[in-house]
């Protein structure tokens, strides 16, 4: 290598290094500002994150003590229908009160036939048939309800001892100090199965309440036809009572008027 060549390439070095040096002397003010400011935001988030950490770590702890012992409460068990059966009724009706099963058995062993006789509605006038006929269907009606509410009543009451036994794991789960059972997962769960719980008896409620309903109603359209009965006898009473009436005292004002006591 020729001297000049050597003098050039000494020189480009020395410039290099000069302005290598002068790029890590050289102090930038708006640089360093947001160097602090990024430090203090990283600060906040890290005091953030350990509170979010020390707050899971507290929702995660389970309450100390027996929770079996402290908040279990005993169940009234759904007892069965009882009844003494002297002559052979009620058995029936006990059994379908108990199971929902054979329930129109049950049912027409304790209660007055309706009788069906053709020949004795026949016979009768068209005005009395037609009312004959009303009554007929609304005792139909009342049998039908009422059979309809036993059989009702029947289920729930032999379902009982399987909805106990689910509530009761229900609640062992809940009260339980094993770590599977206490996830947020598992947690979750238990209150899914508490809501689906809770609302099966809701349903049940309202069937109930449903069947209270259309015994309220029967009664109702009971009243008004024995009041619709009574206005229209009372109106046939005033139409028809003058002619009725009218040939047998025709003449007990003059028999009145002549009437004399014996000398």
């Amino acid at each position: 290598m020729t001297t000049p060549r050597i003098v050039l390439v000494l020189g480009l070095a020395l410039g290099l290094g000069v302005a290598v040096r002068a790029q890590f002397t050289v102090f930038d003010p708006t640089n360093y500002a947001e160097a602090v400011e990024q430090l203090a935001q990283l600060e906040q988030q890290y005091t953030q994150l350990v509170r979010t950490y020390e707050w899971l770590v507290t929702q995660a702890r389970r309450m100390p003590g027996d929770l079996a012992a402290r908040y279990r409460g005993e169940p009234v068990p759904w007892l069965e229908l009882t009844a003494p059966d002297a002559f052979g009724v009620t058995g029936g009706w006990i059994h379908a009160a108990n199971t929902g099963h054979e329930v129109a058995e049950g049912y027409r062993m304790t209660t007055e036939p309706l009788r069906t006789d053709e020949a004795a509605f026949d016979e009768a006038p068209d005005t009395t048939l037609a009312r004959m006929r009303r009554i007929h269907g609304g005792v139909e009606l009342a049998d039908g309800i009422a059979m309809h509410a036993l059989e009702m009543v029947g289920h729930l009451r032999g379902h009982a001892t399987g909805v106990e036994f689910a509530l009761r794991r229900l609640e062992d789960d809940s009260f339980s100090g094993d770590d599977a059972l206490n996830t947020q997962v598992a947690v979750l769960n238990k209150i899914n199965a508490a809501s689906v719980t809770a609302a099966r008896l809701v349903k049940d409620t309202n069937q109930l309440l449903i069947g209270q309903l259309e015994q309220q109603l029967l009664e109702t359209t009971r009243r008004r036809d024995a009041d619709a009965q009574a206005l229209n006898a009372a109106l046939e009473w005033r139409r028809r009572a003058p002619d009725l009436l009218q040939p047998p005292i025709a003449d007990t004002t003059d028999t009145l008027t002549r009437f004399r006591w014996p000398e």
